[in-house]
This record gives C-alpha cells, structure tokens and sequence, in this order.
C-alpha cells in the first residue's frame, strides 16, 4: 500500500503535552495503536530508560487546528507522567502539515513496518483508513453482520485477526458473514459472544455442516448457554485429549455438535474427526 504524496510543510516544533491528541484519546477519530490500547509495559521501559539527549522527536501531524499523534504515542505519555502528569509538559514534536487522514494512515504504516510488530487489528485499521479496499470490505461485512468496528471498546469485536485470517481464504467472505450472523442471532445483545475461540470452532462447523444444521434449532438450543460455559466446557474437553488433532478450535467445534445433538432423534450432525 504505497502511496506517494508531499506534505506542504514540515518543521519541528515543542508542543505542549495538552495539545496532542493521542490515539488513546477517546475523541482521537485517528487510528494507530489505539485500536489495542497503549501498552504500560512501553510505556514503562521507555521511562526507565529515558534520556532526553536521545529521546527522537514525536510524528505529529496538524489537521483542521489539531495535532494528532502518528507514531510516538507511548513515548510522549512516558514524558507526560515523568513530568508529574503536567499537561504544560513540552514534548518534541517532527510536525506534518497538509496530510489527509489517509496519508497519515500509510505514513503510520510505513513508520511501524520495522518496529515493534503491530497487531492484524491495528494494521487492518490502519489499512481502512489508509482506503485499502479489501480491508474497507471486511469493516463493511463486520457491520453488515451487526457488529461495530473500530478502536477496541466494550462496543467492537475483539477477535479481528481470527475474522481477517477467516475472510482472506477461498470462499472465507461467505463463511464469515454466516459465522457472524449466527453468533449475532444467538447472543444478539453480547458483543464478547464474538470470541476467538468461538468464531475458530464455528468456522469448522461451518465446513463440515453448512449445509445440513438447521440454524432455527441452532439458535434455539444455544440462546439458552451463555457463550463463556461454552467456551469452558470445550477448554475442560481439550485438558482432557492427549491428541494433538484435538486443538482449541477442534473441541470447541466438538462441543458444539455435541450440545446441538442433544435431544435430538433426527437429523443429528456426526462429528468430524480430525486429521
């Protein structure tokens, strides 16, 4: 996703600590790594190890009278707290003036690439932003499916590289969406029921019985667990395999044909076993 463009102006310049607006900002419309939050690990190590002859400038970019934080976010928090928490602190700001948004998403991108490793979610956000295509596709079919997409919050999904890994194989645009609508369908008010071990195990029943389960008897038998006993119950069945075929994702699927068999007569799924 390289894309060239020239910004009109670049200086550098202090900024006060108040004045810029981070991606952990929750009025930051920005992306960055506020997708998974600041990690208080970094934020940590760069204040013990922190010289001010050393410290490299902040990439801020001006837009509509505002300075966003690009890359730096964690060293410029780290000299914020080691100031008392003043937000008069001054920090040393490499400032861009006239990018889009978009071009601040691939210059985030291009100065990440050989940092500290990002998260799918955080170079899938970045991406959209950036107006890659196939990951504005995957934000639309996320939505389309009733879920939110963006920053990590109480209200978004949070397995976004499970999702992404799913959406990028053959035939994984469908099978996503059925995955996603059937999670919402059940759990339709829980947003964490879209949980990575959840969406894995559903991904292999998807395979092997799309076209045989009945989804009404599906929902109905399911509404009535809560997705963490779910979830639980495959982990207690995976501690009890000494197969490495049983993975997560196996007895997670396994679980599920098992507690949808339930009370069945007819039509009951059989069980996949694993290669």
């Amino acid at each position: 996703m390289s894309k060239e463009y020239q910004p009109i102006k670049r200086n550098y310049q202090m900024i006060r600590y108040d004045q810029l607006i981070s991606p952990h900002d929750n009025d930051n419309p920005g992306f960055n790594r506020g997708y998974t939050g600041i990690s208080r690990a970094q934020v940590n190590k760069i204040k013990r190890e922190y010289d001010p002859q050393q410290v490299e400038p902040v990439l801020v970019s001006f837009r509509g009278g505002k300075y966003y934080v690009m890359n730096g976010q964690h060293t410029s928090l780290a000299i914020y707290e080691l100031n008392g928490e003043d937000g008069a602190t001054l920090i040393y700001c490499d400032v861009r003036e006239g990018l889009t948004a978009e071009q601040e998403a691939d210059l985030f991108l291009k100065y990440n690439t050989n940092k500290r490793p990002l998260s799918k979610g955080d170079i899938i956000w970045a991406s959209v932003c950036a107006g890659d295509t196939k990951a504005i596709a995957f934000k639309d079919l996320i939505e389309r499916c009733g879920y939110k997409f963006g920053r990590k919050s109480a209200t978004t999904i949070g397995p976004i590289g499970v999702c992404w890994d799913i959406f990028k194989e053959r035939a994984g645009v469908a099978r996503l969406e059925n995955i996603l609508t059937l999670i919402h369908d059940t759990w339709p008010s829980n947003t964490a029921a879209v949980h990575g071990k959840i969406v894995r195990g559903l991904d292999l029943f998807f395979k092997y019985h799309e076209y045989e389960f009945d989804r009404e008897h599906f929902v109905k038998v399911f509404a009535r667990i809560n997705y963490k006993d779910l979830v639980d119950d495959a982990a207690i069945f995976y501690r009890a395999m000494n197969e490495k075929s049983y993975t997560h994702p196996v007895c997670v699927y396994h679980t599920v044909v098992q507690k949808y068999n339930k009370n069945l007569r007819t039509r009951r799924l059989r069980f996949v076993q694993p290669n």
